[in-house]
């Protein structure tokens, strides 16, 4: 029984994969030919251009700062990203892409400091 419900689960977990996989497509499809957010776009398809490469951004606060902590969860490895040539001197010899990570993070300094008390 435990077997089944194992093989449900995997099931289900591949048909997220392979929807996350048709909407990344679709993604590639409508901007991978202009990768740079312009401010041309309209705000929703700003929100569909963003929603292709984030996943999260979560915001926390210094309460002794007031800086704010920005930490920013792409879809795919896009930080640091970028190609190894096989043999540097011979670039026609082919390069791997290497990934980079998946979050990075940005502090927004408030300007304002805190009173001590």
């Amino acid at each position: 029984m435990q077997s089944k419900k194992d093989g449900l689960e995997q099931s289900r977990i591949k048909t997220k994969e392979l929807g996350n996989h048709q909407s990344w497509l679709d993604w590639i499809e409508k901007y991978g030919d202009d990768l740079t957010l312009t401010s041309n776009l309209s705000k929703e398809d700003r929100k569909e251009y963003l929603g292709g490469l984030l996943d999260r951004i979560e915001v926390r606060l210094d309460k002794k700062t007031l800086d704010h902590e920005l930490q920013v969860f792409f879809q795919l490895g896009l930080v640091g990203d970028g190609i190894e040539y096989v043999n540097p001197k011979r670039k026609s010899d082919g390069y791997k892409v290497v990934e980079g990570k998946k979050k990075t993070s940005v502090v927004i300094t408030s300007g304002r400091r805190t009173q001590k008390k």
